[in-house]
């Protein structure tokens, strides 16, 4: 295969489970990884843009590419405001998915969160709505949008939700079917696995994807 992808987030928790699956895979000959740090991976087919994100037209030829994976977000806790978090889950996440599409990107695919509505109470869910929204107004060939319910696996930082449905995981499969089956923790390199399955099928259109 001669196509080409971009990774931007890989150095979150589904970020580097994605990069990680990608480096194993032959699918794509070439893969860009935009970051604010170094990520720390030998690989041939990766090429490194380091960028605060703040000036991604800087590294828009990064975005030259088939496929591209945003893997972008914070936490309210993380972010330290309303205002950080829109520009990280928000600002970003769209700013990038127009320079994409302006390189001539075919597919666009990124993680969201689950409960995500521009109409909801919620500050956290309407941002990650009206993110939805505005880049499935951005005419690529396919979107896909990811609502994992909370992420399991190894992260460089604790977060104190995520540390519980580690503990409480296996008993919230076997009480979370059917309808409520999107709200079980679900683990990170599954999301990620999800996410390459879905950019290899090339199916058309806006897709959204829950119950991981």
């Amino acid at each position: 295969m001669n196509k080409k992808a971009c990774v931007l987030g890989a150095t979150g928790l589904v970020g580097s489970n994605l990069l990680l699956l990608l480096t194993n895979d032959t699918y794509y000959s070439a893969i860009h990884v935009i970051t604010r740090r170094k990520v720390h991976l030998q690989a041939r087919s990766v090429s490194q843009y380091i960028d605060d994100f703040n000036n991604l037209e800087t590294v828009a030829h990064a975005f030259a590419v088939d496929d591209v994976y945003c893997c972008l977000g914070t936490t309210m806790k993380k972010a330290g405001s309303k205002e950080a978090f829109k520009q990280v889950d928000y600002d970003y996440v769209v700013k990038a998915a127009r320079i994409a599409h302006a390189q001539g990107a075919k597919q666009f695919l990124v993680v969201s969160a689950i409960g995500a509505h521009p109409h909801s109470l919620f500050f956290y869910n309407r941002i990650k709505g009206q993110m939805e929204k505005d880049v499935a107004s951005i005419q690529f060939d396919a979107v896909h949008i990811f609502r994992p319910s909370l992420l399991l696996g190894q992260r460089d930082e604790k977060r104190f939700l995520e540390d519980i449905a580690q503990r409480c995981a296996k008993p919230l499969h076997y009480i979370l079917k059917g309808p409520l089956k999107k709200y079980a923790p679900v683990e990170a390199k599954h999301v990620a696995a999800s996410m390459i399955q879905a950019a290899k099928a090339h199916i058309p259109g806006i897709h959204i994807h829950e119950a991981l």
